[in-house]
């Protein structure tokens, strides 16, 4: 998304105001940080308003506006992580993607995150694991967990996966499925693992989306 200079001035002073005061700041508080006039900043406020990033609100007479992120205003600013669907880690099966909604997490424009809903790397993912993985151009030249599709067939799944040559190598974790190689060029790289959540913790952000395993 393009944004003119002066928005993104004022986009990086609220997410360095936000991690001053733990909390997004007040029209006022940010005009003052900027230094800009309240309506000169209202004009960029507007402007991202429109775009999708931001609602400005009113609070009542005598009361500050406040700022509230969209979730797309919160990736812009690394305030949370985009759950893309439901992946395998079983066989390379559909992926399905419906865009579930979005981890309320410090993330990056690097990371998305899938639900594991299969067993091909059991006892290291469980179905209803929320796995979280970072955007990446090229398939790993070591052994490393990755989210990969098929590019002819958009089937994906989570292996581990190495670079041979110009081919890659997929390894599942669970013994029970085979390992099988790909021409590099038909791979698409979803992104290396990062991390895991699992247990009550994923389950209440989940329910936030409205996710139900």
């Amino acid at each position: 998304m393009q944004l003119t200079r002066g928005q993104q001035q004022v986009v990086q002073k609220m997410s360095a105001l936000k991690r001053k005061l733990g909390r997004m700041p007040s029209v006022p508080e940010l005009s003052a940080a900027l230094g800009y006039s309240y309506q000169a900043l209202r004009q960029h406020l507007g402007a991202l308003e429109r775009k999708g990033l931001l609602e400005v609100l009113s609070r009542g007479q005598g009361r500050s506006s406040e700022i509230v992120l969209t979730p797309q205003g919160k990736l812009l600013l690394g305030q949370g992580i985009p759950v893309l669907g439901y992946i395998a880690a079983g066989p390379m099966t559909p992926a399905v993607q419906h865009n579930l909604g979005l981890l309320e997490l410090p993330g990056s424009p690097e990371a998305c995150a899938f639900v594991v809903d299969s067993d091909s790397m059991a006892d290291f993912f469980l179905v209803g694991d929320v796995v979280v993985v970072r955007k990446v151009a090229r398939p790993p030249r070591s052994r490393e967990i990755c989210a990969v599709s098929d590019a002819e067939t958009g089937r994906a799944t989570l292996k581990y996966v190495t670079l041979q040559g110009d081919r890659v190598l997929l390894e599942p974790h669970n013994p029970a499925y085979p390992s099988f190689t790909l021409p590099a060029r038909e791979l698409r790289l979803l992104g290396v693992f990062e991390y895991m959540l699992r247990g009550r913790s994923p389950e209440h952000l989940l329910r936030t989306l409205g996710v139900v395993m």
